[in-house]
């Protein structure tokens, strides 16, 4: 019975073995027992190859897990670089063209620019002409004037001194032909001729050489003696007495008229 159950135990090996199955039937009982021994060692090894190859199996599943994970994380990054990349490249064209909306701007501004500084050089020209011409009809007026003044024996004179004040703004003109005396200060314009009068008092203005005098009605004068480029008023009250003195230069116009 022993020898039945060895035998039906052997028969899942017999295909796969050296031995033949009748073959084993002839084997004495340790060499049965060694070629079990070696069956059952060839199962130990196959086994562990077995356990080897699930093990390595659940190792690259693993590992497949891992890379599958790491493709997911990759596709996620590159899903989100291309979504990145279209914002760049959309905020690219729309900085491109304002780019070219400020570049049209600023050759419009340029063009604008030239136009004005084309203009300004046109207008500096005409204002240089005007300028000429100004000074042309200044001298021109400048020329009539002093030929008037020289026909009419005009002078200016300007106040530089006084014995009462510090304030030197008085400027005098005198012509000649006929003549006359106007006396200037800021706001205030006094002309004088022979028998003017003035406030009801009858003035007499009357020259006797270098001296001009202007005399009131109750006997007040003021004396005016020019020596060259220089002028001496003097003003006396109604008994003689020198109450001011004041000293003029020469000059080309009267600031006040």
């Amino acid at each position: 019975m022993k020898k039945t159950l060895f035998v039906f135990f052997l028969l899942p090996f017999a295909f796969s073995a050296d031995l033949f199955a009748q073959d084993y039937m002839k084997l004495s009982k340790k060499k049965l027992r060694i070629e079990h021994q070696k069956k059952i060692d060839s199962l130990n090894l196959l086994n562990e190859e077995v356990n080897f190859l699930r093990s390595h199996k659940a190792q690259i599943e693993s590992n497949l897990v891992d890379i599958k994970k790491a493709l997911i994380d990759k596709t996620n990054f590159i899903n989100i670089t291309n979504q990145e990349l279209v914002l760049i490249k959309d905020s690219l064209r729309t900085s491109i063209s304002k780019s070219d909306i400020l570049f049209n701007a600023n050759q419009k501004l340029k063009d604008s620019l030239i136009f004005k500084i084309f203009q300004n050089d046109s207008l500096l020209l005409t204002i240089d002409k005007i300028k000429s011409e100004l000074l042309l009809s200044r001298d021109s007026i400048i020329s009539i004037s002093n030929s008037y003044n020289n026909s009419k024996g005009v002078s200016h004179w300007r106040q530089i001194s006084n014995s009462k004040s510090e304030i030197n703004e008085m400027d005098v003109t005198i012509q000649n032909k006929p003549l006359e005396v106007s006396m200037c200060s800021p706001g205030q314009i006094l002309f004088f001729y022979d028998k003017a009068v003035i406030d009801g008092d009858r003035l007499r203005l009357k020259k006797r050489g270098d001296v001009i005098i202007l005399t009131d009605s109750v006997g007040q004068s003021i004396r005016f003696l020019t020596k060259g480029d220089e002028m001496v008023l003097k003003y006396y009250d109604k008994k003689g007495d020198l109450q001011l003195t004041s000293t003029f230069n020469k000059v080309s116009e009267n600031r006040y008229k």
